[in-house]
């Protein structure tokens, strides 16, 4: 339900500490007490997505934002904001590793597809932009010291260090706040994207190509 060491699973950042409804609850009760509903987010995010959601109707397959729509029952549809419970935000977008560190729709997406990534990051969330500029400035410092941990574990690797240390630090990368950059670096690598941007970061991981896989 949350991602790191208790992070937000919408933002990653802060610590989760509020249950977000994802189908917010107002417009959704018979969501209200469903396990797949729960999310833990922090405040920060919790409380700006309040009542924000929106469907693809299952009759007209048109973008219909419920919190737009009070005191009208919602109508039948599938949800038109990403899910982290069970989707893989990963597979609407690509965080830039090039220096903006904003999260970019992938190109080619479903026109639906592509309108359920710009609302869940940019109308709901704001991911991206001010207010939450201090987002995008976290992602950039993870990446730095995600960078500096893999350093550290090929050095303590190359000393001969004990396996419970060395696990020790695995732990400590799998933990950190900002995962998502952390995938995003080895989806980098495996797409050969990366030696262009980081020929540093494409080394580490080419001397610890175990870290591929944590």
């Amino acid at each position: 339900m949350c991602s790191g060491a208790r992070r937000c699973a919408y933002c990653e950042d802060s610590v989760g500490d509020e249950v977000e409804h994802i189908r917010p609850k107002d417009f959704f009760p018979e969501n209200c007490f469903v396990w797949d509903n729960y999310l833990y987010a922090c405040g920060n995010c919790n409380s700006p997505k309040n009542n924000k959601f929106a469907l693809f109707c299952d009759d007209t397959g048109d973008f219909y934002e419920v919190n737009l729509n009070v005191g009208i029952e919602p109508p039948k549809g599938h949800d038109a904001m990403i899910n982290p419970r069970n989707e893989n935000p990963m597979n609407y977008c690509i965080l830039d590793l090039s220096g903006t560190f904003k999260f970019v729709v992938i190109p080619n997406l479903t026109p639906n597809d592509k309108r359920k990534a710009e609302y869940t990051f940019e109308t709901v969330l704001n991911l991206n932009e001010p207010p939450r500029e201090f987002l995008r400035q976290a992602r950039e410092e993870a990446y730095e010291d995600f960078k500096a941990r893999l350093e550290k574990y090929k050095n303590e690797k190359n000393g001969n260090n004990s396996q419970t240390k060395l696990k020790k630090m695995i732990e400590g990368i799998k933990r950190k706040q900002h995962p998502t950059v952390w995938k995003e670096m080895q989806r980098h690598y495996w797409k050969e994207w990366l030696k262009a941007i980081d020929e540093e970061l494409h080394r580490l991981f080419e001397e610890c190509p175990e870290a591929l896989n944590w």
